[in-house]
């Protein structure tokens, strides 16, 4: 059987491989399914699930997201082309996606969740991520300590199911990028490239739009809104 590592770095090479934009977007789903059910970051020593994160990317061909930071300049772009590296940036951290050469690309890492902590409230936004995985992860100025470092790793098998559940991915519409950006690519706005933990819903930014995009596409009942809401939302009342 093949290992978590293997399988999410064969879907990251399965993407780069297609020109077709259907598979890209399966390919996506794969991807971030198996970051956030199979994979964990080893931030200093501490465990933490990602329960929420966006995709951007641009072959350079069939998928041309505006939206990806690479795109900003010549500096960004370069890191974005490399293949699985962390990427720290002004809108926080990418996960880099690219093929080393013509391809670009950065998972953005949205929210965390430590791994057996009684303490189940995410760490939420990617400023709040970046400042935290660096401070983290900072030693004394001549300390030479083996807890300075950032991992994706295998979630262990022990503690595979934190919080007792599977994560079930939902896709949505990515949040704080902006609509002047597109020129000749209008739909990339409103594509379906942000996925979050569907058990981790009621903590989520945005999510009444969330769960008003699940109730019409029919994939939660109406208790089920009120539930991850706290509230009867007013779109129920239509």
């Amino acid at each position: 059987m093949m290992n978590s590592k293997d399988k999410f770095i064969e879907f990251i090479e399965g993407l780069h491989q297609t020109n077709e934009e259907k598979k890209i977007e399966d390919y996506f789903q794969k991807i971030a399914s198996c970051l956030m059910n199979e994979l964990c970051i080893n931030c200093g020593g501490k465990k933490y699930r990602i329960i929420e994160c966006e995709i951007y990317y641009n072959d350079g061909n069939t998928h041309k997201d505006p939206y990806l930071y690479g795109s900003k300049d010549a500096y960004s772009a370069s890191h974005q082309r490399k293949k699985l590296h962390w990427f720290f940036h002004d809108s926080g951290i990418d996960l880099t996606i690219g093929n080393g050469s013509n391809k670009m690309g950065g998972i953005l890492i949205r929210s965390i969740i430590e791994i057996n902590n009684n303490n189940d409230l995410p760490l939420s936004g990617p400023l709040i991520l970046r400042k935290y995985i660096l401070n983290s992860i900072t030693g004394g100025a001549f300390e030479n300590s083996n807890q300075l470092y950032v991992i994706l790793e295998p979630i262990p098998i022990n503690i595979k199911s934190t919080s007792e559940v599977e994560i079930n991915t939902i896709a949505t519409e990515r949040i704080n990028i902006d609509k002047k950006v597109i020129k000749d690519n209008p739909d990339y706005f409103s594509r379906k490239y942000r996925y979050i933990a569907f058990e981790f819903l009621s903590k989520s930014d945005g999510k009444e739009k969330i769960v008003w995009q699940l109730f019409f596409e029919k994939k939660i009942t109406e208790d089920q809104a009120k539930t991850i809401l706290g509230y009867k939302p007013s779109f129920l009342n239509k």
